[in-house]
């Protein structure tokens, strides 16, 4: 014996399946959203955006820096390394940015969000500068990295160490001849 449906009902029939499939898809994109949302709030996944450029500035430092004297921040921690100088548009002629590592490697730099033109010194454990090079702005597909493993880079404006006769085998320190060797450790490897 065969069953007999009329008409609306198999209608009716699918469009309740339509409407159980429908809710079915946009029940898993939420759940995709929510997941992203989620994930993305976790510790130490932030993404640098323009006002980290701003907000994460701090003291500045003098740092001697061949006969010269500049000022400096200090990027110590994996959050500030990050960021940089990022998104910054103007940076006065003698100042700059110091990255300290917690121990000696190769620690290559890149340009991404970055409008500024800079030079890089990359600096060994006693604070004689071992390379020296030149970055583009918004460059992101050459590496900066030095020779041999170092503790520091300093960024500045670009041309800065050829106008002041900065060159690779002078000494960077702060006043009073100390460098800082050791820094408050944080999670991760610096970027």
């Amino acid at each position: 014996m065969r069953l007999r449906t009329s008409v609306g009902h198999r209608d009716s029939v699918i469009r309740w399946s339509l409407v159980i499939g429908i809710w079915s898809f946009a029940s898993g994109c939420l759940t995709v959203l929510v997941l992203a949302a989620l994930l993305s709030c976790r510790p130490g996944a932030k993404q640098p955006s323009p006002e980290d450029g701003q907000t994460a500035r701090v003291r500045k430092q003098r740092l001697i820096v061949g006969r010269d004297t500049v000022l400096i921040e200090v990027a110590a921690t994996e959050e500030m390394r990050t960021v940089g100088l990022m998104y910054r548009t103007v940076m006065a002629e003698n100042e700059g940015m110091l990255f300290v590592f917690e121990a000696e490697g190769i620690y290559p730099f890149w340009m991404k969000n970055t409008e500024l033109p800079l030079s890089i010194a990359f600096i060994d454990r006693s604070g004689a500068i071992v390379d020296i090079q030149d970055m583009a702005p918004h460059d992101e597909i050459t590496h900066h990295a030095p020779s041999v493993p170092v503790l520091y880079a300093l960024e500045m404006n670009q041309g800065w160490f050829r106008t002041h006769q900065v060159n690779a085998g002078d000494k960077v320190q702060f006043p009073g001849d100390t460098m800082p060797h050791r820094v408050p450790s944080s999670p991760g490897r610096p970027q």
